[in-house]
């Protein structure tokens, strides 16, 4: 999970995309580059707190408090999302609660 975002700072879209899940880019109406657009302007992000996972089967959920530093603003993000395993690995599948909370810009 932590590379979804990892790599989308890195302006490695193409991988950020391969780790959501087929039901998520369903569900999202997602394609890449409206995925990439995203991340835009995304320069760097970083976890404090978590993440913390439950995992049951081929499902988990995750907990962290990230923040990410935009071109433009600094946020303190508090999310859950929910992965699958999918293709042998993790995947995002889901963002059930997200809160953003400016930190400056």
């Amino acid at each position: 999970m932590q590379r979804v975002y990892t790599t989308a700072a890195n302006e490695e879209f193409g991988t950020s995309y391969s780790l959501l899940s087929q039901n998520f880019k369903t569900n999202e109406g997602v394609t890449q580059a409206e995925w990439a657009n995203t991340f835009a302007d995304l320069r760097s992000i970083r976890f404090v707190e978590g993440p913390n996972a439950r995992v049951s089967g081929n499902t988990a959920t995750v907990e962290g408090v990230t923040i990410a530093e935009n071109a433009d603003r600094t946020e303190r993000n508090t999310v859950t999302w929910r992965m699958v395993k999918e293709g042998g690995g993790w995947k995002l599948d889901g963002i059930p609660s997200f809160q953003q909370e400016p930190v400056s810009g």
